[in-house]
């Protein structure tokens, strides 16, 4: 990741390749599969964050991370499990655009808005039990799977306009505190 997007996303279509060439012999698969995790778990971000643009070929962990700055993965996308639970955004994140396979926000707090304009959720995605302090916005987002909610406490606007829910969405227990906007769902 030090190195930039160009050789980042270099290394993950090589990874990409190699798991489609070894999809019949399971051993190889499993450790390219392990090869391919990037954990970042517990980790503290101090600084500004830029992964816009970069794809995961493998799992990805953010359980219990703190954001203190910017963070952006706008357009990145990840081709397998990511995780976010009980991660801590601090300032606004931005996941505009961005492709998620199958994807775990639950307990997750946001201080500051959320943006998830238009992005893509494949797999299952949950937010179950994540505070979203100052605005949730997920305009024009498409949820291919299971959309789970279940619990969230929305303390500004939730933004949910243009969204296209083609699996279950639940929202049992959800509190909305401000304006919820479903319009054109």
């Amino acid at each position: 990741i030090a190195g930039g997007i160009v050789g980042f996303n270099a290394w993950a279509d090589r990874m990409a390749r190699l798991r489609q060439e070894l999809a019949g012999h399971q051993p190889s698969r499993a450790a390219i599969d392990a090869f391919m995790i990037c954990d970042f778990s517990q980790a503290v971000f101090k600084a500004d964050l830029n992964l816009a643009g970069f794809r995961f070929p493998g799992g990805v962990w953010f359980d219990d991370s703190r954001f203190e700055a910017s963070v952006t993965f706008a357009s990145a996308r990840f081709l397998d499990r990511v995780s976010f639970c009980g991660a801590q955004f601090v300032s606004e994140p931005y996941f505009e655009g961005t492709t998620f396979t199958v994807a775990d926000f639950s307990t997750a707090v946001f201080e500051d808005a959320a943006q998830f304009r238009k992005a893509e959720f494949d797999g299952d995605v949950r937010f179950d039990r994540v505070v979203f302090a100052n605005g949730a916005w997920f305009r024009g987002s498409r949820f291919s799977a299971l959309g789970s909610f279940r619990n969230v406490r929305f303390k500004s606007d939730a933004a949910f306009g243009g969204c296209l829910f083609a699996g279950e969405a639940a929202f049992s227990g959800a509190h909305f505190y401000n304006h919820a906007g479903f319009d054109t769902v």
